[in-house]
């Protein structure tokens, strides 16, 4: 009986913790903002280079079709990025969100902040996959 009343209490427990969801802030940290910026890095040296296989490891373009790979390569062709903030993602370190600034080559102010996720890629050079950049 003891061990049924137990047994009831911990999947109880456990179903409970699971609607609660994790938090949806982040944990700072500044090795985090370093793999942004190495990915960021990577990613100009990419497109700069026109290296698609080096792209592909590092940018989620979606497909792996030649035309949208090259559309992406010529999107980001010409911008450098700095990160701004980087952190992991609670409940996991296996994705980092952040933000990036643009710096535009006509040196035009660009102010903007823009969103970008990372996740954990084995395949990739940087052990790094940029998921979502926005």
């Amino acid at each position: 009986m003891r061990f049924l009343t137990v047994l009831l209490l911990l999947s109880t427990c456990f179903y409970a913790s699971t609607l609660a969801g994790p938090r949806m802030r982040s944990l700072p940290s500044g090795f985090v903002y370093y793999v942004l910026s190495n990915q960021l890095h990577a990613l100009e040296g990419a497109v700069k280079t026109q290296n698609k296989v080096i792209f592909t490891k590092i940018y989620d373009a979606g497909a792996n079709d030649e035309k949208v790979i090259e559309e992406a390569m010529n999107h980001w062709k010409g911008y450098r990025f700095k990160a701004r903030k980087a952190a992991f993602s609670v409940g996991t370190i296996n994705q980092i969100i952040g933000q990036y600034q643009i710096e535009t080559p006509l040196k035009e102010k660009d102010n903007s902040i823009y969103p970008i996720t990372l996740v954990r890629d084995s395949l990739s050079p940087t052990g790094w996959k940029i998921k979502r950049m926005g």
